[in-house]
């Protein structure tokens, strides 16, 4: 491990996503929809860029089989698949 360790170089710890950042992250993935919007917000802000953009690059998967863009239920259906939880969806649910 310590090896591992020598060679990783410098930890960064970033900033969480902005809102606008996951806003644009959903445009690039064809996010539908102003509850898929909230939704990809909500998630972006809950985890991390790299499980965002696989939730979304999935999702986009999943929605081009019916030529459509990602809408709620696509991002609900494709999350439940990937982590296998329905604990994990309220991740997608805004604060209140």
């Amino acid at each position: 491990m310590l090896q591992v360790k020598s060679r990783l170089g410098m930890c960064l710890t970033l900033p969480s996503l902005s809102k606008s950042d996951c806003d644009l992250l959903g445009a690039a993935y064809n996010v539908e929809g102003i509850d898929a919007y909230e939704a990809v917000r909500s998630y972006g802000k809950r985890t991390t860029a790299r499980e965002l953009v696989k939730l979304l690059c999935a999702a986009q998967h999943n929605a081009a089989h019916e030529n459509k863009g990602v809408r709620l239920a696509d991002l609900k259906l494709t999350l439940l698949g990937l982590k296998g939880s329905k604990s994990e969806l309220t991740k997608l649910t805004p604060p209140s």
